[in-house]
């Protein structure tokens, strides 16, 4: 199983020089106008998922450990 996913890699891996060469070269030059959209899409998604994902993942994660090392300090205690 290994192997085969080692050799789909290599396989996937040769394509893009192949298309190059085919293609006359490999043109690595971004398209301004979409990288511009895409860092604007990217701010204005970074707030809501911090307000409505991570913010609240954070809170649930501490207070679990919270929980964890009262239940812990209890039984040391004891």
């Amino acid at each position: 199983m290994n192997s085969l996913l080692i050799v789909v890699a290599l396989s996937a891996l040769s394509v893009p020089a192949v298309a190059a060469a085919a293609g006359g070269g490999l043109n690595l030059t971004p398209d301004l106008t979409l990288l511009a959209a895409n860092v604007l899409v990217l701010g204005l998604l970074t707030y809501p998922m911090h307000r409505l994902l991570l913010k609240p993942l954070v809170r649930i994660l501490a207070e679990r450990e919270q929980r964890t090392t009262g239940t812990m300090a209890r039984a040391e205690a004891v």
